[in-house]
């Protein structure tokens, strides 16, 4: 090849070089034309399924830093939406339509509550670490408290506390105590010794008797203990249909997702939470609805 001949291929290739530069990749010009809809889509896909990011990035044609990009942007605009499903109903509403179970136990029930527990990935912050260490799962975790109505929907959830705080611990911070109205019946699990600050407020917290140092209970209180067993288990069934209809919460959930820097008043996970949570809340109830009154 001679010089000008040469000049010529290093003239042309530094052309090409520049016009490639100011390219987008196929992928990043796939991300700039989704729809509102399809980036809506992947989302819940995420919320459901639990896909990597790459994943959805193959599926969706474009690559997995934009998948996550977008994930973190619906989940702070569906956050406030959906915080409207998960809603503390007025009294009256709840004895109107009481399901049956309840009316025979007791008309005033007002909510059943319970901790639960989410595996998360270990944190690099030795305090964080400390802090989500759950003695019970052996394994770091967040908790909340979730609250169900007789009815069988949703009405409170706590923000993601770390997993080795207590059920009272929560109770006390989560601002559940000021839902309370005088006469409010709550049941709950043996965990939350909290009936006093229950009784400040008026109202009254039941909870399974305590065995212990007891062979047999009186027949009294295990009529009781079996009455309360039958309604209390529909707080249980909302939290397994909320862990296994969305396999986010399935985790161990990355870090990522837990809590970014820019978050403040609400964790990622947090949002996290009451989106599936208020999805929930739109499908059927978990009450039968030859129960209902």
């Amino acid at each position: 090849m001679n010089a000008k001949a040469r000049k010529q291929l290093i003239a042309t290739t530094d052309v090409n070089q520049h016009l490639g530069s100011g390219l987008e990749s196929p992928k990043s010009m796939m991300s700039a034309l989704m729809k509102s809809t399809d980036e809506l889509f992947m989302v819940l896909v995420k919320l459901k399924l639990n896909l990597h990011y790459d994943d959805l990035g193959q599926r969706m044609s474009v690559d997995g830093t934009t998948v996550s990009r977008i994930v973190h942007k619906w989940i702070d605009l569906l956050f406030p939406c959906m915080k409207k499903l998960v809603d503390w109903p007025a009294k009256d509403s709840i004895l109107n339509t009481l399901p049956d179970s309840f009316f025979r136990f007791n008309r005033n029930v007002r909510c059943i509550i319970d901790c639960t527990e989410f595996f998360i990935e270990r944190p690099s912050s030795f305090n964080a670490r400390s802090k989500t260490w759950s003695n019970y799962k052996h394994h770091n975790t967040v908790k909340c408290l979730i609250g169900m109505c007789p009815q069988g929907v949703i009405t409170f959830i706590s923000k993601c506390y770390g997993g080795r705080i207590s059920d009272k611990e929560i109770t006390n911070d989560s601002g559940f105590l000021d839902k309370l109205d005088h006469g409010d019946v709550i049941l709950a699990d043996r965990g939350f010794l909290v009936r006093e600050e229950f009784a400040v407020r008026g109202a009254s917290l039941i909870i399974p008797a305590f065995t212990k140092g007891h062979k047999q209970l009186p027949p009294s209180e295990l009529d009781k203990s079996r009455a309360m067993a039958r309604v209390r288990v529909h707080v249980e069934r909302i939290i397994g249909v909320l862990k296994r209809r969305y396999g986010i919460l399935k985790g161990p959930i990355p870090i990522s997702l837990v809590k970014k820097k820019t978050d403040t008043v609400y964790a990622t996970l947090d949002k996290i939470m009451v989106i599936c949570a208020g999805l929930v809340n739109l499908g059927n109830g978990i009450v039968p609805a030859t129960e209902s009154g």
